[in-house]
């Protein structure tokens, strides 16, 4: 686990707190820019992406299809996080959290390992 907020500058510090031989064999970032920070710092590291390490990102924008490999990703719906935001907004009565679906969609940047 690296500290950091979900920013590129942030995944790439976290994959070089991980270093150049990481101890690691996947990396769960905590949005698509910061799982694209640790791609790039992979890479200039030298590392091959899924080969020597598998990247999963948390957002699932198209952020993960613009990049090589593209990203796998948890993939949430923000509009149907906004809807549900609005409607406890506007609702007079006290509700319970409306929790939203989520995928998991894999792409490119993450190898299975079979045993």
């Amino acid at each position: 686990i690296q500290p950091g907020d979900y920013s590129y500058v942030a995944g790439q510090a976290a994959m070089r707190a991980y270093g150049q031989v990481p101890q690691v064999t996947a990396v769960l970032a905590g949005s698509d820019m910061a799982a694209i920070g640790v791609l790039n710092q992979a890479r200039d590291f030298g590392l091959t992406v899924p080969h020597d390490l598998s990247i999963m990102a948390i957002d699932g924008t198209e952020l993960c299809e613009l990049v090589q490999p593209q990203l796998s990703s948890v993939s949430q719906s923000f509009y149907d996080m906004g809807v549900a935001g609005v409607e406890q907004l506007t609702t007079a009565q006290q509700q319970p959290p409306k929790i939203t679906p989520i995928t998991v969609v894999t792409r490119e940047s993450v190898r299975f390992i079979e045993n």
